[in-house]
């Protein structure tokens, strides 16, 4: 385990301190629009640019990668992410935004797909769990620490913008003067949507809801603070803990899926997010250590649904075929991504701050009703033939290259056109 830390520490210290200055610069636009009297739909609109920049990311960075090379296509992602960032503090309209965060999104998509490709460079049959690893705890930990920023000066002036660029554009320093030779990007086919979703409906619904809620919660989720009346540190703490937590949850909920059927595990997160989200309703206006203690519990399962949709999704799917599908899923959470935080800030406008939870609850309530059909349509994979649960961040198709591969049984194929399994 040292020998492979210390193999990519480089590389997970840039895309911790890029986390750390994109966790920071979320949380500061969020809260920025509210000082400004931005409405809340404009707000929803502005944050779902984020993801419409990522969802173009994945979609044109490959080819431009095979076109002139990935230290190249890193270099101008960086310029772009690190423009778009700092530009924010210049032009403060709601006009400016929508497309400052699309370029925001686009170049951090960018960074990422080019530095997981690096650490995938690293990664063998032995290691790689250990460098997913690595990089899952990396990203969810340095965006958390990032709320915690914001505590450094008042989100109505240009330091936390300036900072979080400073953060950004330093993070690209040990990714840049890596070592490592360059990345291969390989076989770019992808699985279109419909063989996914005939494959595994569930699975590939859960990605799409996980979408849904989760940019809601990132994009909104301060202004939800803000409204109900926490100040910036209490906001601070609010984001940092959901954030964190969702980071403690994942082997735990991981472990149940290997040993029951997945289904089942994903029925019970999405019922109990569901739970939660309807006791933040209710604790808003009790204490503020209850809010938060909630917040936790909601972060902690919510931030699950992502890799445990996945895992079952490749429960279906031949190891050979699973990096093809990453694009598939990635693009599918980008779908929701985009038009949840614009959802969501209609109920926060129609109920108040608490809709975004009520948004979030039937979303949740609905997949988890949609997993209990499932299980009445097809049996459950047998536990010989599934891969492992691994937790993954839902950044770009790249990181799928680093999830390791379950060995191809040719007397036990995962799946295969005509499988019994597999949902007409």
């Amino acid at each position: 385990m040292i020998q492979t830390l210390r193999h990519i520490a480089s590389l997970l210290i840039g895309i911790g301190i890029v986390q750390l200055g994109n966790g920071l610069l979320t949380t500061v636009v969020s809260l920025r629009m509210t000082y400004e009297g931005f409405s809340t739909e404009a707000a929803g609109f502005i944050m779902s640019c984020y993801f419409a920049g990522q969802m173009l990311a994945s979609r044109t960075i490959p080819n431009i990668i095979a076109r002139v090379g990935p230290v190249r296509a890193f270099a101008a992602a960086a310029a772009i992410l690190a423009a778009a960032a700092l530009s924010h503090i210049l032009l403060v309209t709601a006009l400016a935004w929508i497309f400052l965060r699309t370029a925001t999104g686009y170049g951090m998509a960018g960074v990422n797909m080019v530095a997981e490709s690096w650490l995938n460079t690293h990664a063998t049959k032995a290691n790689r769990g250990q460098i997913l690893g690595f990089y899952m705890i990396t990203v969810y930990l340095t965006t958390g620490l990032g709320q915690f920023l914001l505590n450094l000066d008042s989100p109505n002036g240009y330091e936390l913008f300036a900072l979080a660029t400073v953060l950004l554009t330093l993070g690209l320093v040990p990714v840049a003067l890596t070592n490592s030779p360059a990345p291969s990007f390989g076989d770019r086919s992808k699985l279109k949507l419909r063989q996914l979703y005939r494959l595994s409906p569930l699975g590939l619904a859960g990605v799409l809801a996980t979408g849904f809620v989760n940019s809601a919660f990132y994009g909104l989720g301060p202004i939800f603070a803000h409204k109900i009346g926490l100040d910036d540190f209490d906001v601070s703490v609010f984001m940092g803990a959901t954030i964190i937590s969702g980071l403690a949850m994942q082997w735990p909920v991981g472990r149940l899926s290997d040993k029951y059927d997945r289904r089942f595990v994903l029925m019970g997160v999405f019922f109990a997010v569901a739970v939660a989200c309807v006791a933040m309703v209710t604790v808003l206006h009790v204490h503020p250590a209850w809010t938060l203690a909630v917040a936790c519990i909601y972060g902690g399962l919510s931030f699950t649904t992502y890799s445990l949709s996945v895992a079952h999704a490749c429960d279906f799917l031949e190891p050979k075929d699973m990096a093809k599908a990453a694009s598939g899923f990635v693009f599918t959470y980008c779908i929701g991504a985009v038009l949840g935080p614009m959802v969501a800030s209609w109920f926060m406008s129609a109920t108040g701050a608490q809709g975004l939870f009520i948004y979030a609850a039937l979303i949740n309530a609905a997949l988890g009703l949609f997993a209990i059909y499932r299980m009445f349509q097809r049996p459950t994979v047998p536990k010989d033939q599934r891969g492992p649960f691994v937790p993954m961040p839902q950044n770009t198709p790249v990181v799928q290259m680093i999830v390791p591969r379950p060995p191809a049984q040719d007397d036990k194929p995962i799946y295969r056109e005509g499988h019994p399994l597999v949902s007409d």
